[in-house]
């Protein structure tokens, strides 16, 4: 049997196993076919676009009878607290089929182009939920002041004589 044969018996017995957990109560949440019915679209917060900011998090998702009850981060890159409220928040809005009791954990991953825009667009948003989702925005460039204020000499009339 040649190497690229036992790999392909190798799938083949790690997908069939897999099906035959789907639907069983003690499998891992991966394996419990787990179908988002409802789900709010992940926003990406305005001061990421502004000053480039990005982050991965990671949160450990309790469902209960399909609804989240729980939501709680893992682990976040250095800047993830920017990000952590928007991304707990959107997770609350998730709904499963099926009455879905079940713990697994999500990544956030917020992402931004190389390209600067005038105004903001609204982000690409990537969903393989419930475990993964990325959003990918474009960063907006500073506000400049073209023309500054003229600055004009202080009105002498009015200071008081130096002595």
């Amino acid at each position: 049997m040649t190497a690229a044969r036992a790999e392909d018996n190798v799938k083949a017995l790690q997908t069939a196993a897999l099906a035959m957990l789907v639907g069983c109560a003690g499998a891992p949440a991966y394996a419990q076919g787990l179908f988002v019915r409802r789900a709010e679209v992940p926003q990406c917060p305005a001061i990421a676009l502004q000053t480039g900011l990005v982050a991965t998090i990671q949160v450990t998702v309790t469902v209960k009878k399909g609804a989240v009850t729980d939501a709680t981060v893992l682990t976040g890159t250095a800047s993830a607290r920017f990000f952590q409220r928007l991304a707990l928040a959107n997770i609350r809005t998730w709904e499963f089929e099926g009455g879905v009791d079940t713990t697994f954990i999500t990544t956030f991953i917020y992402e931004l182009t190389d390209t600067l825009t005038e105004v903001p667009e609204n982000p690409r948003v990537e969903l393989k939920l419930p475990f993964h989702v990325r959003v990918v925005g474009s960063r907006t460039k500073p506000d400049v002041i073209s023309v500054p204020a003229p600055i004009r000499p202080p009105n002498r009339e009015s200071m008081p004589p130096c002595s």
